[in-house]
C-alpha cells in the first residue's frame, strides 16, 4: 500500500498514525509529485504533518518529487529513506522538532543481510530546513552499514539544533561545509 499525492494535491496528517495492517510488514509510504516551481496556495503540491503524527514501518515514508513538505513534531519510526528530489528553491520545506527513529523493530523489517538505507536523502533539492530534529538508529545486527543520518547530493539545506546518533555517517555531502549551517551534534 502507498499514498500518492498528485501535482496540485495536498495531504494533511493531523495527529494520525500511518502504519501497515500487519505488524511484521512494511508499506511503501507517501509519494508527492510537484512542478518544482514557487509555492502557490491552492495550486502547489504539499504534505503537512502536524504535531503528534506518526509514520511507521514505511519503505520510504516520504518521497518528495519537487513538492513542499511541512513537518512539525512528527515521528518517522522504523522506516527507510525520506527522499527530497529535484527542487531548485523551496524555502518552505521544513522538518521542525521531528524524530527519525530506528529501534530493534526496524531490524525485523529491513533486509537483514543488506546495508540499510540512509534516513534522509537530499537530492538536488535546495532550501529545506531541518531544525530541532533527532536522527537515531541502532547498529545493524550483523555488522553491515546502518546508513547515514542525512545523505546529500546537490542543492542546499539548513541543519540546526539537531542530534544525529548511531549512524555510520551522520551527514555526508558533496559540498558539506557550504550546505549545513547552525549548530548540530553528531554522535
Amino acid at each position: 500500500a502507498k499514498i500518492e499525492v498528485e501535482e496540485g494535491g495536498a495531504l494533511i496528517i493531523d495527529g494520525g498514525h500511518l502504519l501497515p495492517k500487519c505488524e511484521d510488514m512494511s508499506w511503501r509510504g507517501i509519494t508527492l509529485s510537484g512542478d518544482g516551481g514557487p509555492f502557490v496556495p491552492g495550486q502547489s503540491t504539499y504534505l503537512r504533518i502536524n504535531p503528534g503524527s506518526i509514520i511507521e514501518a514505511a519503505e520510504n515514508p516520504i518521497v518528495n518529487n519537487s513538492a513542499t513538505v511541512l513537518a512539525f513534531g512528527a515521528l518517522i519510526s522504523n522506516s527507510g529513506t525520506v527522499a527530497l528530489h529535484d527542487h531548485e528553491n523551496d524555502p518552505l520545506t521544513r522538518f521542525i522538532n521531528c524524530d527519525f527513529i530506528r529501534d530493534s523493530d526496524y531490524a525485523l523489517l529491513a533486509r537483514p543481510t543488506e546495508n540499510w538505507d540512509n534516513q534522509m536523502l537530499i537530492d538536488n533539492f535546495s532550501g529545506p530546513q531541518i531544525t530541532g530534529c533527532t536522527f537515531n538508529t541502532i547498529a545493524h545486527p550483523i555488522g553491515k552499514s546502518n546508513g547515514m543520518g542525512i545523505a546529500h547530493i546537490g542543492g542546499r539545506f539548513t541543519l540546526s539544533s539537531s542530534l544525529i546518533e548511531g549512524y555510520r555517517v551522520g551527514v555526508n555531502g558533496n559540498t558539506l561545509l557550504e550546505n549545513t549551517t547552525g549548530r548540530f551534534t553528531i554522535q
